[in-house]
């Protein structure tokens, strides 16, 4: 007898299994995301146009704030979504193009640092004239 088995989906760990809880995580959690959004939405919005902040420290700036946008936006809705509908399961889809995706946003912020740090009197010098 040959017993077949394939998986395609994980159990995730709940917070808790109060349901006041579970609300209260996804309150918390709302309202954070609802801030990061707006936060980095006005940065791009900012940058974007405004003729004066197109130097390369706001040139950085904007791209460290679309890539926190995309970061926060891979994991956040869902565990938002798995504490309000009381769900604990993700695809392994799901959990690989999350994964993907948090590589892809975390990997590509790291290069923009050291270059955020080049000549930094020179670009505040520009940046504020």
């Amino acid at each position: 007898m040959v017993v077949e088995y394939s998986l395609n989906e994980f159990l995730l760990l709940a917070f808790t299994d109060t349901q006041e809880l579970q609300l209260l995580h996804f309150s918390l959690f709302l309202g954070i995301y609802l801030a990061a959004l707006l936060g980095n939405g006005l940065i791009i919005t900012a940058v974007a146009c405004n003729h004066r902040l197109h130097t390369p420290m706001y040139f950085f700036l904007l791209n460290l704030s679309l890539l926190d946008l995309g970061s926060i936006s891979t994991t956040v809705p869902k565990s938002m979504a798995n504490s309000l509908w009381d769900t604990r399961a993700i695809f392994y889809s799901g959990s690989l193009s999350a994964c993907w995706a948090q590589h892809l946003y975390g990997g590509n912020g790291c290069p923009a640092w050291p270059f955020c740090g080049l000549r930094p009197q020179q670009t505040l010098g520009h940046a504020f004239c």
